[in-house]
């Protein structure tokens, strides 16, 4: 049964203090959104510099300016105003991909028993050139929202995305969300270029945090298996690692 709403699906942009690199955003969705498609802005901030002034005039946009604790919180929030059956997370600074919003669309009405679609998504670093080793985003563990369509009816029912966390909600909430509507599927679209600043060892050992996090929160893992589980992966992951896990 779909959830009541003027439009099939609704793009969630979070913005924290009037990020402006949302203009990257707009410029890969803008001519998309449709009577179908619609684009909800919630920035944690008032725009008193009027930058984003752009996001606040076309008939498919919806820009709200309303302070929130933290990034999941702004998310919660947009949840609880998406008018809508199915929703997507696209970062500031993300790009939908060409026709994606047509694509969605045309799977949304084919598949209609689903509760989750699973898009493939496409990491670049700021200088916009792709990172010449795509293998390494599915160890990573860079973040899945922007590939994943959930409706907004069932991730309410699981209480929306948790703020305890600082990163890694997603991980937690889509988690949680299969486990609860298991009746997903796949598609290898590429629906979004997702903005990243190149991969670090850093960065690396915070995706396997958020992991860790994750298996000790959702999945109910003790501390030792959710350990072992990750040092394996990094065993076969890497060659050298100079920073210890």
């Amino acid at each position: 049964m779909s959830r009541p709403g003027k439009y099939q699906c609704t793009v969630i942009t979070p913005l924290l203090d009037s990020d402006v690199i949302v203009r990257e955003t707009y410029l890969s969705i803008e001519k998309q959104l449709n009577a179908q498609v619609c684009w909800l802005v919630k920035n944690s901030a008032e725009d008193l510099s009027g930058a984003l002034d752009f996001l606040k005039h076309h008939p498919h946009i919806q820009y709200v300016e309303r302070a929130d604790s933290c990034l999941y919180d702004g998310i919660n929030q947009a949840l609880a105003l998406a008018d809508s059956d199915f929703y997507v997370v696209l970062g500031a600074g993300d790009q939908l991909a060409q026709n994606a919003v047509s694509v969605v669309s045309a799977c949304i009405e084919q598949l209609t028993t689903l509760d989750a679609l699973f898009f493939a998504a496409r990491r670049y670093p700021k200088d916009k050139s792709f990172l010449p080793r795509p293998e390494y985003l599915n160890v990573t563990m860079s973040t899945p929202h922007p590939g994943a369509v959930l409706k907004v009816d069932k991730s309410l029912q699981i209480g929306g995305y948790d703020v305890r966390y600082r990163i890694a909600a997603d991980y937690d909430h889509i988690s949680r969300y299969t486990q609860a509507f298991p009746a997903c599927g796949k598609n290898d679209f590429v629906l979004t270029h997702y903005l990243g600043g190149g991969l670090s060892e850093a960065r690396v050992l915070e995706g396997f945090i958020e992991t860790y996090l994750v298996r000790l929160r959702v999945w109910n893992e003790t501390p030792a298996s959710a350990a072992l589980a990750l040092r394996q992966l990094l065993d076969t992951s890497f060659d050298k690692l100079t920073v210890p896990l």
